[in-house]
């Protein structure tokens, strides 16, 4: 936080400059340039919003390309075996280590997707009519899924959807939520494109479930990491955007445009048109409230050039200035409830940017953890990126340093900043990670480690002692079993309170397992 008082202050007092600033309360230009941090570039038809996790972009995350590849691979692809009903499924047997369940038929590892109905409303057509027609779009649902596997992980779950098909059989209107959002997109572009017998009279609106399962067991590992090549592999948390983003060579003529901005901090999504040898023709800029800002920003985009020699038309997005973590939206928790922040308004413009996020949980140390755990889970099936915060000399501060606001990305892209597993057979949507082989359960008095059919937990009692014993047995774990893992899952107990969870998490960063994950609580 004092680091946020201070550049905008800084920032602030620039515009007092003639009014009796003094020259060493002026802000240097470098400080100022300093400030800017650039996101990727994406198509032009994309719409941008500041919050999750910024990734690399790449086709897989456009769920209109993705759909469309996903209907060719499975055109081209020969039949599969039919997804098991959902309601008939069971667990993996843990005893099966071969490379495939010879009861399934499916290896190891496989997607299955099974579509189920769930609901039609008015309209002449029957579950059974609509229930065939989509049916055809579970081999691609399918291929949707194996596209994102390629970099993450995905474990069995829920896609929510909901659809109308209006006159002559098309659909009007599609959305999907659950599992991750670039599957849950590309589900919702499949359908969007998928014709239905018409209805009479009027609309009929759907309720369908696309349900995940892997028939022959679940993935024996997370998909590997690229090989370094001298840039952050996919989805790493330390992934710098930017590279390819062509404002990041007007940096310090953007620092002009923004060196007197109210507040002192905002994003930015700036259109940029090419000619055919990578001049900008035209550019337009997007976030700012200040009209002159924009338009001062869209000047500097004029005088860029083209990085990528196949773009005709982008989208380039950045940050600029430090947003204190209390101006994000936030979840407080004191006691055993909490309430959902509202959503940011604009998230429905296409054409503009919005600083929706991520949402911070600002829980007491008192606060029952397994609360916190609810209220992430209840933000991970509302598709809300989310962030714990811990207070600190009276300041709130994310848990995991985030530099805020974050660098715009586009929508239904990027990805979670802290993850949390939710149960596998929850009747919600059920975004999670895979079963992980070593993990945490933190009570209100002692805290478990164990390791997947590895003999006795280590049980450590909360003494005077436990942080340094904790501290000890996950060095020891990475450094003696799981030498180049950084995951492992959180859980609590009932009663662990918040200050417990954090010690946790905190003990896990320091072992470097940076890729820990929550556990929700069942529901009872």
């Amino acid at each position: 936080m004092r680091i946020a008082f201070g550049l905008a202050w800084v920032i602030a007092m620039t515009a007092c400059k003639g009014r009796g600033a003094t020259a060493d309360r002026e802000p240097t230009a470098s400080a100022v340039s300093a400030s800017l941090r650039f996101g990727d570039c994406a198509d032009a038809r994309t719409g941008w919003t500041s919050g999750p996790r910024p990734l690399p972009f790449v086709l897989g995350e456009f769920a209109e390309v993705v759909a469309d590849q996903a209907a060719a691979a499975a055109a081209a692809a020969p039949p599969r075996l039919p997804a098991p009903d959902p309601a008939s499924q069971r667990d993996p047997d843990p005893a099966i280590t071969a490379e495939h369940d010879p009861s399934s038929g499916y290896l190891r590892g496989v997607p299955a997707i099974a579509v189920a109905v769930t609901l039609v409303q008015d309209g002449n057509l029957t579950s059974d009519v609509v229930g065939a027609v989509l049916a055809h779009t579970e081999a691609p649902a399918v291929h949707c899924v194996e596209l994102r596997l390629a970099t993450t992980p995905l474990p069995p779950g829920v896609v929510a959807a909901e659809l109308e098909i209006g006159a002559g059989g098309h659909v009007t209107d599609s959305v999907a939520n659950g599992i991750d959002p670039s599957v849950s997109s590309c589900i919702a572009a499949l359908i969007r494109r998928t014709a239905f017998p018409p209805p009479s009279p009027g609309t009929t609106h759907v309720t369908a479930t696309y349900t995940l399962s892997y028939p022959g067991g679940l993935p024996s590992a997370p998909p590997a990491r690229p090989a370094s090549t001298g840039t952050a592999p996919p989805h790493h948390l330390d992934y710098q955007p930017g590279a390819a983003n062509p404002l990041a060579h007007e940096r310090s003529a953007l620092a002009a445009c923004i060196a007197h901005a109210k507040p002192a901090y905002g994003v930015a999504v700036v259109e940029l048109v090419y000619t055919t040898v990578g001049d900008v023709i035209s550019a337009s800029a997007f976030g700012p409230a200040d009209d002159g800002i924009s338009a001062c920003i869209a000047k500097v985009g004029t005088a860029s050039h083209r990085i990528d020699a196949t773009a005709t038309q982008q989208r380039c997005s950045f940050a600029y200035g430090t947003m204190p973590v209390t101006a994000l939206p936030a979840i407080d928790i004191t006691d055993a409830t909490f309430v959902l922040p509202d959503a940011a308004s604009s998230v429905s413009a296409v054409n503009r940017v919005a600083i929706d996020g991520p949402v911070t949980i600002r829980a007491s140390a008192a606060a029952p953890a397994s609360t916190v755990l609810a209220a992430a889970a209840t933000l991970v099936l509302a598709n809300r990126p989310f962030v714990l915060a811990v207070q600190r000399a009276g300041n709130w501060q994310t848990l995991r340093p985030i530099a805020l606001p974050v660098v715009p990305t586009p929508r239904s892209a990027g990805a979670p900043w802290d993850r949390i597993v939710l149960p596998t057979r929850s009747p919600f949507t059920a975004p999670s990670a895979p079963a992980l082989e070593l993990s945490i359960l933190v009570g209100a008095h002692a805290t478990t480690l164990a390791v997947t059919a590895a003999g006795a937990p280590d049980q450590l009692v909360h003494d005077a002692g436990y942080a340094r014993q904790l501290d000890a047995k996950l060095a020891a774990a990475r450094r003696e079993r799981f030498s180049g893992r950084t995951d492992l899952v959180i859980s609590v107990t009932a009663d662990a309170a918040y200050a417990d969870l954090v010690l946790a998490i905190e003990a896990a960063d320091r072992a470097g397992f940076h890729d820990w994950m929550l556990a929700a609580p069942s529901a009872p």
